[in-house]
């Protein structure tokens, strides 16, 4: 009365595939998802810059350092940023706007998309956004997805 388990025949797991009739995301769907990841961003960048300033306020500073403060605040807002949209693509493929609009974003094979990746993603779209009107194309996927191959499909 003993049983055995049968292990599977390879020792890879399977990866799970694209489905081909999945649709591309709309301009719609996108503009909400960066809309709440856009609050999202900014209410932490607000608060954190409020601390910052709340420190500061102790120590006397003078006039003159102020221009460096500014820039040294965005170039951490620029980091931040992308390491929100780096560190969300390639753990889980969605940021919690795109989570709330039920958007993933994954490779052309279906598995996680590589922080490379999504940080070459996170540039192009962000050069895209220039001369916004040019950001969509017939296709409605972003021409961000082009140069890494990253359809983005509902």
């Amino acid at each position: 009365m003993s049983s055995t388990a049968q292990l599977p025949d390879t020792d890879t797991a399977p990866h799970p595939t694209l489905q081909e009739d999945a649709p591309y995301v709309g301009l719609m769907t996108r503009l909400i998802s960066w809309a709440v990841d856009f609050l999202l961003i900014n209410l932490v960048a607000i608060i954190t810059g409020l601390g910052a300033q709340l420190i500061a306020s102790i120590f006397p500073i003078t006039h003159n350092l102020k221009p460096l403060f500014v820039a040294i605040a965005g170039g951490v807002y620029v980091v931040w940023t992308a390491a929100y949209f780096v560190a969300f693509w390639s753990t889980t493929g969605q940021t919690p706007g795109a989570r709330l609009m039920q958007v993933r974003l994954v490779s052309a094979t279906g598995e996680k998309v590589k922080p490379f990746r999504a940080l070459v993603r996170w540039i192009g779209m962000n050069l895209a956004m220039i001369p916004l009107p040019w950001g969509s194309r017939q296709s409605r996927s972003g021409t961000w997805d082009s140069p890494t191959g990253l359809p983005t499909r509902a």
